[in-house]
């Protein structure tokens, strides 16, 4: 009996080598993953949160806000561009990349597109809840809520506003959903 040939798993020098386009590629466990570019609301999105939570952690000298495209690597086989992400160093000692298997990123935030859906909600959720990451918002502009999810406790769907508190931060920020997605379309 033949057993079957393993799939192969991707290493972000492959990624790398492919040609340039549009396209964002991750790599989740050496699965290759290739998403089309954003719709308008969801550029907005990403351009409301930037503002308000660069804000904050440049207020409480938490750290460096960046967005995709910026590789957060966790291993070979792991290569992800979140939308936004939080981490736990300044500006001047990043480089082309974040290594976060030496050091989870403070906050990662996905913006939920048609094409991400399951992917935001299943695959990379489990995977940052797993200790990739200290907290991920899911921001879902088609139901107007955004799922906090950090390891340890129950997923928190929230409407209205939430309540981020990094170790670093004297004070939470406090983020108005209801304002976030205000004059958007539902997509």
């Amino acid at each position: 009996m033949a057993m079957p040939a393993a799939a192969h798993r991707w290493t972000v020098e492959e990624r790398d080598a492919l040609p340039e386009d549009l396209f964002r590629r991750e790599l989740l466990d050496g699965k290759l993953v290739v998403s089309p570019g954003c719709s308008g609301a969801h550029q907005e999105i990403l351009r409301r949160l930037l503002r308000l939570v660069g804000d904050f952690v440049e207020a409480h000298g938490i750290g460096t806000v960046m967005f995709a495209p910026f590789d957060v690597v966790y291993s070979a086989h792991d290569v992800l561009e979140p939308d936004l992400v939080v981490l736990p160093a300044p500006v001047s000692t990043l480089g082309t990349h974040w290594n976060g298997a030496a050091m989870p990123p403070t906050l990662v935030v996905e913006i939920v597109s048609p094409s991400s859906r399951a992917r935001d909600y299943r695959r990379k959720r489990d995977f940052y809840v797993a200790g990739h990451a200290q907290e991920y918002w899911i921001v879902d502009p088609a139901t107007r809520m955004v799922t906090v999810v950090r390891p340890g406790a129950n997923d928190q769907p929230e409407t209205t506003r939430l309540e981020w508190h990094p170790a670093a931060a004297a004070v939470p920020f406090t983020l108005d959903i209801v304002a976030l997605f205000a004059g958007l379309p539902q997509v």
